[in-house]
């Protein structure tokens, strides 16, 4: 299970940087009142808030590879990195379509299906109450 988690979000990982990706493209291209939609801060903020998202994630992931391979007891941090990730990626699904205005709800973006995708994220592989369940339990909280 704890491949499992760490396989699937890597994959959602590379979603995520994909998405930022686009999206920087989009406020750069993108113009309303005489400028690129990229010098609002509204749009800005979004961008660093995802591009945040992503690095910590991937660097997460990592970690827990690392520590995958020394053989280390990983049991919290799968399941930190599993929290982290998925909410991460459906707070950038969000905001990748908040940038893209009226056009991130249409199909033609595919940002509807992001969303979709990231949204069950936090339900699979053990939904993230259970994480936070066991995480509470390594803690030695009594549930």
């Amino acid at each position: 299970m704890k491949r499992e988690i760490l396989f699937a979000f890597a994959i959602t990982v590379g979603e995520m940087r994909r998405r930022l990706d686009t999206c920087v493209a989009y406020a750069n291209h993108r113009r309303q009142f005489g400028a690129n939609i990229g010098s609002f801060q509204s749009v800005s903020n979004r961008l660093a808030d995802m591009k945040i998202r992503y690095e910590l994630s991937q660097k997460w992931l990592y970690y827990v590879a690392d520590k995958i391979r020394s053989n280390d007891d990983i049991t919290s941090d799968i399941a930190i990195a599993k929290i982290f990730v998925s909410e991460s990626a459906v707070a950038s699904a969000l905001d990748a379509i908040q940038i893209h205005g009226g056009r991130g709800i249409l199909s033609e973006t595919k940002l509807d299906a992001d969303l979709a995708s990231a949204v069950a994220g936090p339900i699979y592989s053990g939904t993230n109450d259970i994480q936070r369940g066991r995480i509470a339990a390594l803690l030695g909280v009594n549930l």
